[in-house]
């Protein structure tokens, strides 16, 4: 590798390096956070009891609170309330757009249920397409159903890996624009682990010959995020110990490690040999990109492939 290529790996643009400088440190953290008061939101009802079947997931921001479906973020929380974006009042036929998307959940007048599974659909319509970034969302999704199922014992339970999804897009902090799709944990050695997912076809993973991959950049700029470890791992701590109180997680506290560099998955890749080669030397090792083909690894099955996928990995 070229002590080019080698310095845009693991230190990402000069440019990069200069603007972190002036940044926050990564936090996870919910100020004057009042459980009671979250749990008599009617709304919380109907989350929790999809966070227990893996249909959503939470993640914990800076005093703030994030639901997933699907693949993307539907519903926020913070000490304020409940809150959606307005990206999508139009998949809904802008069916509550007068309300505002601050003050709807507060509203009297407004069916609860009927929002939120209206929400979902429009979630749903939001990201069902063939494109590479809804793909990719499908993918995750079925990759954080585990962390946080607990259904009884009338319907069968996801497989219990050893290996969680602890967070979804990661930022390093509230001003990064990068974002880092998945922070994986292995609940037995109690480290973490930043993983990116890209699909075969996204042309990010692609590049002529005298030119350098753009996911090659991304995941060095991960990487170089780890350089910030004990403040990681003290943040993901508190972020493990507020998760389990909130939601019962049941995850190992007081994280201990960080596999290192970041990786990078290709799901559903159908890459030449030479294309696979170009990303394995400019990623460093073989073992810090895996090509997961969609005949071992699915969007159905994936769930059940956590610890595989940190093994190979983690060699």
């Amino acid at each position: 590798m070229s002590n080019h290529i080698k310095k845009i790996y693991e230190r990402g643009t000069e440019m990069d390096i200069k603007e972190r400088k002036f940044e926050r440190k990564f936090e996870r953290k919910f100020e004057r956070f009042n459980s009671d008061k979250f749990k008599c939101e009617e709304i919380y009802k109907y989350l929790n009891q999809d966070i227990r079947e893996g249909v959503v997931f939470p993640s914990l921001r800076v005093n703030k609170i994030d639901f997933y479906y699907a693949g993307g973020c539907i519903l926020s929380y913070k000490n304020s309330g409940f809150f959606y974006s307005k990206l999508y009042n139009k998949y809904m036929g802008n069916k509550y757009e007068s309300f505002g998307i601050k003050n709807l959940l507060k509203e009297d007048s407004i069916n609860k249920n009927e929002f939120y599974q209206d929400l979902k659909e429009a979630a749903e319509k939001r990201f069902n397409s063939n494109s590479n970034s809804a793909m990719e969302r499908k993918y995750l999704a079925a990759m954080y159903q585990s962390t946080y199922n607990r259904t009884d014992e009338k319907k069968p339970r996801i497989k219990d890996n050893e290996v969680k999804v602890l967070d979804i897009e990661m930022r390093y902090n509230a001003t990064d624009s990068k974002k880092c799709d998945l922070v994986l944990y292995n609940n037995k050695s109690r480290r973490l682990m930043l993983v990116e997912a890209k699909l075969g076809s996204n042309k990010e993973i692609k590049a002529s010959a005298d030119q350098i991959p753009k996911v090659v950049k991304q995941v060095g700029i991960y990487t170089n995020w780890l350089e910030d470890e004990n403040t990681i791992k003290k943040q993901y701590s508190y972020h493990i110990e507020f998760m389990n109180d909130l939601f019962g997680s049941n995850l190992e506290k007081n994280v201990e490690g960080i596999s290192k560099p970041a990786k990078l998955i290709i799901f559903e890749e159908k890459l030449s040999d030479q294309q696979k080669a170009k990303l394995t030397d400019n990623l460093r090792d073989k073992n810090n990109v895996m090509f997961a083909s969609s005949e071992n690894i699915t969007s159905e099955n994936i769930s059940e492939k956590m610890d595989m996928i940190w093994k190979w990995f983690d060699k």
